[in-house]
Protein backbone atom coordinates (compact mmCIF):
# COMPACT_ATOMS: atom_id res chain seq x y z
CA UNK A 1 0.00 0.00 0.00
CA UNK A 2 1.55 3.54 -0.95
CA UNK A 3 1.26 6.50 1.16
CA UNK A 4 -0.38 9.40 -0.66
CA UNK A 5 1.34 12.07 0.29
CA UNK A 6 -0.90 15.14 -0.34
CA UNK A 7 -3.64 13.75 1.27
CA UNK A 8 -1.74 13.03 4.54
CA UNK A 9 0.08 16.38 4.28
CA UNK A 10 -3.61 17.85 3.73
CA UNK A 11 -5.14 16.31 7.06
CA UNK A 12 -1.39 17.29 9.07
CA UNK A 13 -2.24 21.01 7.40
CA UNK A 14 -6.38 20.39 8.89
CA UNK A 15 -4.82 19.49 11.90
CA UNK A 16 -2.21 21.86 12.69
CA UNK A 17 -4.67 24.82 11.49
CA UNK A 18 -7.11 23.34 14.69
CA UNK A 19 -3.93 23.45 16.69
CA UNK A 20 -4.12 19.81 17.37
CA UNK A 21 -0.13 19.16 17.39
CA UNK A 22 -0.56 15.69 18.59
CA UNK A 23 -2.28 14.36 15.08
CA UNK A 24 -0.50 16.93 13.30
CA UNK A 25 2.69 15.26 14.04
CA UNK A 26 1.23 11.57 13.87
CA UNK A 27 0.41 12.37 10.00
CA UNK A 28 4.00 13.79 9.06
CA UNK A 29 5.73 10.90 10.99
CA UNK A 30 3.76 8.92 8.35
CA UNK A 31 5.49 10.73 5.52
CA UNK A 32 8.80 10.05 7.73
CA UNK A 33 8.28 6.30 7.25
CA UNK A 34 7.47 6.65 3.68
CA UNK A 35 11.25 8.71 2.98
CA UNK A 36 12.97 8.89 6.25
CA UNK A 37 15.78 11.33 4.49
CA UNK A 38 12.54 13.71 3.84
CA UNK A 39 14.44 16.80 5.82
CA UNK A 40 11.51 19.26 5.47
CA UNK A 41 8.93 17.13 7.13
CA UNK A 42 11.48 16.42 10.21
CA UNK A 43 11.95 20.53 10.29
CA UNK A 44 7.88 20.70 10.32
CA UNK A 45 8.22 18.05 13.12
CA UNK A 46 10.43 20.01 14.94
CA UNK A 47 8.28 23.66 14.68
CA UNK A 48 5.35 22.05 15.80
CA UNK A 49 6.90 20.75 18.42
CA UNK A 50 8.19 24.21 19.40
CA UNK A 51 4.56 25.19 19.12
CA UNK A 52 3.26 22.80 21.90
CA UNK A 53 6.26 23.46 24.02
CA UNK A 54 8.26 20.17 23.63
CA UNK A 55 11.64 21.47 23.90
CA UNK A 56 13.52 18.29 23.75
CA UNK A 57 11.73 16.43 21.06
CA UNK A 58 11.72 20.14 19.06
CA UNK A 59 15.73 20.10 19.77
CA UNK A 60 15.75 15.92 18.69
CA UNK A 61 14.10 16.42 15.60
CA UNK A 62 15.94 19.92 14.55
CA UNK A 63 19.57 18.01 15.35
CA UNK A 64 18.80 15.52 12.63
CA UNK A 65 17.77 18.02 10.50
CA UNK A 66 21.29 19.71 10.89
CA UNK A 67 23.17 16.78 10.60
CA UNK A 68 21.29 16.10 7.49
CA UNK A 69 22.34 19.30 6.04
CA UNK A 70 25.47 19.12 6.99
CA UNK A 71 26.04 15.58 5.32
CA UNK A 72 24.45 17.13 2.45
CA UNK A 73 27.11 20.23 2.49
CA UNK A 74 24.36 23.00 3.35
CA UNK A 75 26.60 24.50 6.30
CA UNK A 76 24.18 27.43 5.78
CA UNK A 77 20.98 25.59 6.63
CA UNK A 78 22.68 23.97 9.36
CA UNK A 79 23.82 26.56 10.94
CA UNK A 80 20.75 28.23 11.00
CA UNK A 81 19.08 24.93 12.96
CA UNK A 82 21.81 24.84 15.00
CA UNK A 83 21.15 28.36 16.34
CA UNK A 84 17.89 27.34 16.50
CA UNK A 85 18.24 25.01 18.89
CA UNK A 86 20.79 27.11 20.78
CA UNK A 87 17.67 29.44 21.84
CA UNK A 88 15.59 26.29 22.97
CA UNK A 89 18.04 24.82 24.94
CA UNK A 90 21.23 27.19 25.41
CA UNK A 91 23.28 24.29 27.52
CA UNK A 92 23.96 22.07 23.98
CA UNK A 93 27.46 21.42 24.05
CA UNK A 94 27.37 19.36 21.39
CA UNK A 95 25.37 21.79 19.19
CA UNK A 96 27.76 24.54 19.75
CA UNK A 97 30.53 22.05 18.81
CA UNK A 98 28.84 21.30 15.57
CA UNK A 99 27.72 25.26 15.18
CA UNK A 100 31.44 26.24 15.03
CA UNK A 101 32.53 22.82 12.70
CA UNK A 102 29.99 24.32 10.20
CA UNK A 103 31.08 27.85 10.82
CA UNK A 104 34.97 26.17 9.86
CA UNK A 105 33.41 24.53 6.49
CA UNK A 106 31.75 28.14 5.65
CA UNK A 107 35.05 29.70 6.12
CA UNK A 108 33.23 32.25 8.97
CA UNK A 109 36.53 31.96 11.17
CA UNK A 110 35.71 34.82 13.59
CA UNK A 111 32.15 33.14 13.97
CA UNK A 112 34.03 29.63 14.43
CA UNK A 113 36.27 31.08 17.01
CA UNK A 114 33.48 32.99 19.26
CA UNK A 115 31.62 29.26 19.29
CA UNK A 116 35.11 27.42 20.55
CA UNK A 117 35.27 30.20 22.77
CA UNK A 118 32.10 29.91 24.73
CA UNK A 119 32.19 25.78 24.42
CA UNK A 120 36.30 26.28 26.27
CA UNK A 121 34.18 28.95 29.02
CA UNK A 122 31.78 26.17 29.61
CA UNK A 123 34.26 23.01 29.63
CA UNK A 124 36.60 25.53 32.04
CA UNK A 125 34.10 26.23 34.41
CA UNK A 126 33.06 22.95 34.99
CA UNK A 127 36.34 22.36 36.24
CA UNK A 128 36.96 20.16 32.72
CA UNK A 129 40.42 21.82 32.15
CA UNK A 130 41.88 19.13 29.47
CA UNK A 131 38.34 20.04 27.60
CA UNK A 132 38.91 23.58 27.64
CA UNK A 133 42.30 23.86 26.81
CA UNK A 134 41.42 21.51 23.70
CA UNK A 135 39.03 24.39 22.50
CA UNK A 136 41.27 26.97 23.01
CA UNK A 137 43.56 25.23 21.47
CA UNK A 138 41.75 24.67 18.26
CA UNK A 139 41.66 28.43 18.66
CA UNK A 140 44.87 29.17 17.84
CA UNK A 141 45.22 26.38 14.78
CA UNK A 142 42.14 28.15 13.22
CA UNK A 143 43.59 31.54 13.16
CA UNK A 144 47.00 31.14 14.26
CA UNK A 145 47.98 35.41 13.71
CA UNK A 146 45.24 36.18 16.36
CA UNK A 147 47.00 37.44 19.74
CA UNK A 148 44.29 37.55 21.92
CA UNK A 149 43.13 33.77 21.61
CA UNK A 150 46.99 32.68 21.80
CA UNK A 151 47.34 34.63 24.96
CA UNK A 152 44.41 33.04 26.32
CA UNK A 153 45.00 30.02 25.70
CA UNK A 154 49.01 31.04 27.22
CA UNK A 155 47.21 32.16 30.20
CA UNK A 156 45.16 29.25 30.71
CA UNK A 157 48.19 26.77 30.13
CA UNK A 158 49.84 28.41 32.83
CA UNK A 159 47.11 28.48 35.17
CA UNK A 160 46.49 24.59 34.20
CA UNK A 161 50.22 23.92 35.74
CA UNK A 162 51.40 23.27 32.16
CA UNK A 163 54.18 25.73 32.20
CA UNK A 164 56.36 24.93 28.99
CA UNK A 165 53.26 24.77 26.71
CA UNK A 166 52.54 28.37 27.67
CA UNK A 167 55.89 29.53 27.71
CA UNK A 168 55.36 28.38 24.09
CA UNK A 169 52.31 30.17 23.27
CA UNK A 170 53.85 33.17 25.05
CA UNK A 171 56.88 33.13 23.16
CA UNK A 172 54.65 32.55 19.93
CA UNK A 173 52.82 35.58 20.86
CA UNK A 174 55.86 37.75 21.39
CA UNK A 175 57.17 37.01 18.25
CA UNK A 176 53.53 37.96 16.42
CA UNK A 177 54.09 41.50 18.52
CA UNK A 178 57.29 41.61 16.97
CA UNK A 179 56.68 40.80 13.28
CA UNK A 180 53.67 43.17 13.80
CA UNK A 181 56.00 45.95 14.75
CA UNK A 182 54.19 46.42 18.12
CA UNK A 183 58.11 46.42 20.09
CA UNK A 184 56.61 48.16 22.96
CA UNK A 185 53.83 45.18 23.76
CA UNK A 186 56.50 42.68 22.91
CA UNK A 187 59.19 44.00 25.58
CA UNK A 188 56.37 43.59 27.66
Amino acid sequence: MSLDRNKVLEAAQKYLAKGQYDKAIAEYQKVLQADPKDVRTLLKIGDIHTKKGSTREACDAYLKVGEAYTQQGFHLKAVAVYKQILKLDPQRIDVYLKLASNYEQLELTSDAIQTYEQVAAVYLQRNEVDKGLQMLGKMTQLDPQNLPVRIRYAEALSKANRTADAAREFEFGANLLKQQGRIDDYIK
